[in-house]
């Protein structure tokens, strides 16, 4: 997975196409299907290179990560919360938990 995650850890396509390439030679043999799996596509992960962003704003628009970790703190809130009294509640719950991520996402654009 660290390999596979470092193919992108560079904002420039020839880069990651090379690292790409150094993944599959290093994978391909011992993992053959992760590897095909990997690559299925692979052209169109590489999309968000073409639009032009600040480089502090790449995180935001080529991972899933901040998607990620919201659904993350919204299980470990509601495994906090035990089960939820009634309907209501939960929708309180996924209000404040949306409301503080856009708060957090705004103000991190606004640093740019």
């Amino acid at each position: 997975m660290a390999d596979a995650r470092a193919v992108y850890a560079h904002h420039e396509e020839t880069e990651i196409r090379e690292r790409a390439t150094r993944f599959r030679v290093t994978w391909e043999k011992r993992e053959p299907e992760a590897v095909a799996a990997f690559f299925v596509d692979f052209d169109k992960t590489l999309s968000y290179l073409k639009v032009d962003f600040p480089d502090t704003l790449l995180a935001l628009i080529r991972t899933t990560n901040l998607l990620e970790r919201f659904h993350r703190e919204a299980r470990r809130k509601q495994h906090d919360l035990g089960m939820f009294q009634s309907e209501h509640g939960c929708e309180v719950l996924w209000y404040l938990l949306v409301m503080r991520e856009t708060a957090k996402q705004q103000a991190l654009l606004k640093c740019h």
